[in-house]
């Protein structure tokens, strides 16, 4: 079988199809035996071997990173980054031109979390950088940075996908200004 395989060139050949019995040699049979749909007789040793062989083979991953989308950022974003980092406001609402692919402030100033919930468009996504002040288990006041990703259903797909690209480019910017964002959503 080898020699003759060799002969006509190995590359020629699928796999191997072995029948005992001429009755097996059919298409159906054929197609069955290599999707697995036949019954599997090797013995539990074979199949404990080939498991074992294939849970040492290594794995090789592969990381999918979206690279970042350079954008234009307002001089007004610039200030509202330095204000927020400085504590001289406790809240920041960025939207994006998608003309421009600038970063511009929707809106700044002070807020409490129940006020975040008005200050959305329902229809326009947006990123919010809020000073959360709140009181610990243990009873501490203390302040917690958030980063805040809004995207409803109703925008428009085209603003879902910048929006959605441009998020790490803020991600990135609250880092550079110093920002510790405690939690992203």
């Amino acid at each position: 079988r080898e020699g003759l395989k060799s002969n006509l060139n190995r590359a020629n050949f699928a796999d191997d199809y072995f029948i005992t019995d001429i009755e097996d040699c059919n298409y159906k049979d054929y197609i069955e035996s290599t999707t697995g749909s036949a019954p599997d007789v090797r013995t539990e040793e074979e199949k404990d071997a080939q498991q074992t062989a294939y849970e040492t083979v290594p794995q090789s991953v592969r990381a999918s990173v979206q690279p970042t989308l350079p954008i234009n950022v307002s001089p007004e974003a610039t200030q509202a980054f330095e204000a927020i980092a400085g504590g001289s406001s406790g809240f920041v609402m960025f939207d994006l031109d998608p003309q421009t692919e600038t970063l511009k402030v929707k809106e700044t100033g002070r807020a409490t979390i129940h006020d975040l919930e008005g200050k959305v468009d329902t229809k326009s996504p947006c990123y919010m950088l809020f000073n959360w002040q709140h009181t610990n288990p243990d009873n501490r006041t203390t302040k917690s940075m958030l980063f805040i990703y809004y995207c409803p259903d109703e925008a428009q797909p085209k603003a879902k996908m910048l929006y959605s690209t441009v998020k790490q480019n803020l991600v990135n910017a609250c880092e550079q200004y110093g920002i510790n964002i405690a939690k992203k959503n």
